[in-house]
């Protein structure tokens, strides 16, 4: 019929209810979604009236994603600086370092949205890594996290290091 000649209309849904689909396009023609419309009376559907109004709906609701899309990485850019702020103020601090460890795992954990942080730090004398802070806290003891050894083959791959306030 009259709805298989339209490539908006879509007869598959049932023969007294024919769906007008028009696609949500973005302004670099990006597909974002598609409006449909179920009407009883085909030729309602065929109105131009009514095709221009849904046109310019799905236009307003492609502009709507695109302006909250926008915003959403806004927000997300704004509190990746302000982490990263957080971040350098920490590090040029004068805290303890078990102090500015914990904050750093806290800021990287919620930088990176993830559930656990840990910050393990390496002991060049026992050739282990041990943990020094986590986010969220969380008594080393009773998560049993036993310090990791390091292998003799990785541990002779590693370049040289210094402890704070040796020689190279």
């Amino acid at each position: 019929g009259l709805a298989a000649n339209d490539p908006h209309i879509l007869p598959d849904v049932g023969p007294d209810m024919p769906l007008l689909a028009l696609p949500i396009v973005d302004r670099d023609r990006h597909l974002v979604g598609v409006l449909g419309v179920h009407m009883d009376a085909y030729e309602a559907l065929r109105a131009s009236k009514v095709q221009l109004w849904l046109a310019q709906t799905a236009a307003l609701i492609a502009a709507l994603v695109e302006q909250t899309t926008a915003q959403e990485q806004i927000r997300y850019t704004a509190q990746t600086l302000m982490t990263l702020t957080a971040v350098s103020r920490v590090i040029g601090s004068n805290m303890p370092l078990s102090v500015m460890l914990s904050s750093l795992a806290g800021l990287v954990k919620e930088l990176m949205g993830a559930d656990l942080c840990l910050i393990m730090l390496l002991d060049g004398e026992h050739k282990q890594l041990q943990v020094q802070a986590t986010a969220p806290t969380f008594d080393q003891q009773a998560l049993q996290l036993e310090p990791l050894g390091i292998d003799p083959y990785t541990w002779a791959q590693l370049p040289p290091f210094s402890s704070p306030g040796e020689e190279k």
